[in-house]
């Protein structure tokens, strides 16, 4: 299922306790990893939603951004399969929770991300979490 969405962006939700960085706006994350918002109209990125969580991994980054819910990071977004329906989009700028160490040569594989998400998952919840 492929659709386009757009509207205006939600306020951001304030930051939770272990969030990097803090609220969205101006949120400083280290070297090695552009937020997925700023990325959206300059760089290739390869994002999935997995249990609860928008996992994004930009084009020349070494770390995979974390971000709870589900994130466009965008006014405009092309969804290429809508796993949670029920889930609501989130379009804007968002706090990036976590971050994660992909391996080198993975970029551009949606399995890869898909697999590091499951894992990230499996040690954050211990199985007590949604496919």
């Amino acid at each position: 299922m492929t659709r386009t969405v757009t509207s205006k962006a939600p306020k951001a939700p304030k930051a939770r306790s272990g969030e990097v960085g803090g609220p969205a706006a101006g949120q400083a994350l280290p070297e090695g990893v552009t937020h997925p918002y700023d990325a959206a109209w300059s760089r290739p990125r390869l994002a999935v939603f997995r249990h609860g969580h928008t996992f994004t991994w930009c084009a020349g980054d070494r770390l995979v951004a974390i971000q709870r819910g589900r994130v466009a990071n965008a006014k405009r977004a092309t969804l290429i399969t809508d796993v949670h329906p029920a889930d609501q989009l989130l379009v804007g700028r968002y706090p990036v929770i976590g971050l994660l160490t992909p391996p080198a040569d993975g970029w551009g594989d949606s399995a890869v991300l898909r697999r590091l998400a499951d894992q990230w998952a499996e040690r954050t919840f211990g199985g007590r979490h949604r496919g």
